[in-house]
């Protein structure tokens, strides 16, 4: 998303204004962990709260492309984006794609998985039984 010219996306922000909630290791209870500010981490990239109020990104009469921007649609991980991206596309909008991750791989900036203790993955053995014949 960082590579993408941002001439050719809007960035949709569809997570809630909330505070999401972490697990902390030490207290074991809940630390509020803030959202990703889009405006920082992709500076030139236009950002719209709606897919329907849209930020003025092209002037006509202009030399550029006359497809419509790519809407990239960011949920905070409750399936908002999907179903966003399902009603557009039922409206004729077809330049859409969800960030698939959303809020989580804002958070972990583009890093794929989970931070897990330990370096190894172990396999456990399975026994298959066969039935007994009497």
């Amino acid at each position: 998303l960082k590579k993408a010219d941002p001439k050719e996306i809007v960035l949709v922000d569809l997570r809630k204004p909330r505070a999401q909630v972490r697990q902390d290791a030490q207290s074991g209870g809940t630390v509020p962990q803030p959202l990703t500010d889009l405006a920082s981490e992709f500076p030139k990239a236009p950002l719209a709260k709606s897919p329907f109020n849209l930020p003025q990104t092209r002037q006509s009469g202009t030399g550029g492309s006359s497809q419509p921007p790519v809407l990239v649609l960011i949920d905070d991980g409750d399936g908002s984006a999907q179903t966003m991206a399902r009603t557009l596309k039922a409206n004729g909008v077809t330049r859409v794609v969800v960030l698939a991750g959303g809020e989580s791989i804002l958070a972990r900036h583009g890093q794929s998985g989970s931070q897990r203790i330990g370096t190894t993955v172990g396999t456990r053995s399975s026994t298959i039984t066969q039935p007994v014949q009497q």
